[in-house]
């Protein structure tokens, strides 16, 4: 398989972007909604159960971040030394 011409490399690219921003437009609207309950719940008192319930998604939500924080370090990084359909497999299967 030939390598990646730069016309196809940045096509590539710009697919990721195009993949990244839109995984990040929905996850950055669910983080301000977790910051908004956060936020709430700390002006009143806590119970266990909604305490409970924050940690657990917060953790998820910071999870989420984080892959999508790794995938797209390592998709600008792996991206350009992989051939051409690799590349293309292997972006679509992370997403």
């Amino acid at each position: 398989m030939p390598p990646l011409t730069k016309p196809a490399l940045r096509a590539l690219l710009l697919n990721r972007k195009v993949v990244m921003l839109l995984l990040l437009v929905p996850y950055l609207v669910v983080e301000l909604a977790f910051n908004h309950r956060l936020l709430m719940l700390a002006s009143g008192t806590l119970d266990n159960q909604a305490l409970r319930g924050v940690e657990i998604w917060g953790r998820i939500i910071s999870g989420v971040g984080l892959g999508l924080l790794i995938w797209n370090f390592a998709m600008g990084r792996l991206l350009p030394r992989l051939p051409g359909l690799a590349a293309l497999l292997l972006s679509l299967g992370l997403v």
